[in-house]
């Protein structure tokens, strides 16, 4: 059983920081932001540039989301490269991938914050509304270059009120011709299964069916019930691994430990010093363990996507610790796959 109490030196970074999208019917996030515009909101434009000048932050709370999962972690960024719609920001211990054609509004946010302090923070939005990615000041943040940015990055229009528009949702060509051999080769020719998105898109299917086709040597469905006992697992043996939370414009890497788990109420919840994770609603979720061999070599991921194939969420092993490491994480997903 997960244990349901946060260890005492977990407990002040024990805090999901995430602002959860409007429940209010046909209002997104964005539009209730942009009302506060001339306030406490203030509209910001040139955001490659922007971006650009994250690492003056010093160290700040950043939080990414998606409907099933909320990762918040404390970064120093430490180097930006940018170059047409896609872009890198490295940091301690963890790594943000932008898809900028995502990145469409930007906003400062100075206000009280639940606990009854002053807090900053930029937050960026997709066309239609969703928020993609949120940067909170911390007490070790540089709040002048915030003030300075946020001036130099003003934008002319602060009027309250956002337009938007919906995403148009992919569709995948129907492919009757491919076979499972034909999957599987094009598979163990990857180099990395972080690449494998490609090779669904290749055969014209989603990644769902591709997983389901691909077969059991490859691709082993798991329970929620499954996750939660390995996470238990991670918890007990402190293994480095590597978490990966999606959403349209930004994947979020961290690589650390599980400090502490807990399942509560359909939701679970993973801590690291620095580091929080929630997943929620994980009964309308898909889970998969995906591997990949390559001679003696074996890699191993575990998935979770939505009903839409969309991928949610990701854990894998560290890289740079050894055979040792990697021997004790193909032992915990082998115990795991007896358990489905």
């Amino acid at each position: 059983m997960l244990t349901l109490t946060t260890p005492t030196h977990l407990q002040k970074n024990s805090k999901i920081n995430n602002i959860e999208p409007s429940i209010q019917k046909h209002i997104s996030e964005v539009e209730l932001l942009a009302e506060k515009c001339g306030g406490t909101a203030t509209r910001l434009s040139g955001l490659k540039d922007l971006i650009q000048e994250l690492p003056k932050l010093g160290k700040v709370r950043a939080v990414i989301s998606n409907p099933y999962a909320i990762q918040g972690q404390t970064i120093q960024y430490k180097e930006t490269k940018l170059w047409d719609n896609q872009g890198s920001i490295q940091g301690s211990n963890t790594c943000l991938c932008l898809l900028l054609n995502h990145w469409h509004y930007g906003f400062a946010i100075q206000d009280w914050d639940s606990n009854g302090k002053f807090s900053y923070s930029l937050q960026f939005f997709d066309r239609d509304g969703v928020g993609v990615y949120k940067i909170h000041l911390t007490t070790k943040s540089n709040q002048y270059t915030y003030k300075s940015l946020v001036i130099r990055h003003r934008s002319s229009d602060q009027t309250p009120r956002q337009s938007i528009s919906p995403l148009p949702r992919k569709i995948h060509p129907h492919q009757d011709e491919i076979t499972s051999p034909q999957l599987q080769q094009c598979w163990q020719e990857l180099q990395d299964l972080q690449d494998l998105p490609s090779i669904f898109h290749y055969f014209g299917v989603d990644q769902l069916k591709g997983l389901q086709i691909a077969g059991t040597d490859f691709a082993v469905p798991i329970t929620v019930y499954g996750l939660q006992y390995l996470l238990n697992l991670l918890q007990e043996t402190k293994l480095p691994v590597v978490f990966r939370t999606y959403n349209q414009g930004a994947v979020q890497t961290y690589q650390g430990e599980v400090q502490y788990c807990a399942a509560t109420g359909g939701c679970v919840t993973i801590l690291d010093t620095y580091f929080s994770l929630r997943m929620r609603s994980l009964k309308e979720t898909k889970l998969w363990i995906i591997r990949k061999f390559k001679g003696s070599n074996e890699m191993a991921v575990i998935s979770l996507y939505d009903r839409y194939g969309t991928p949610v969420f990701q854990i894998s092993s560290q890289n740079g610790y050894g055979r040792t490491a990697k021997k004790i994480w193909q032992q915990l997903l082998t115990t795991l796959e007896k358990k489905v």
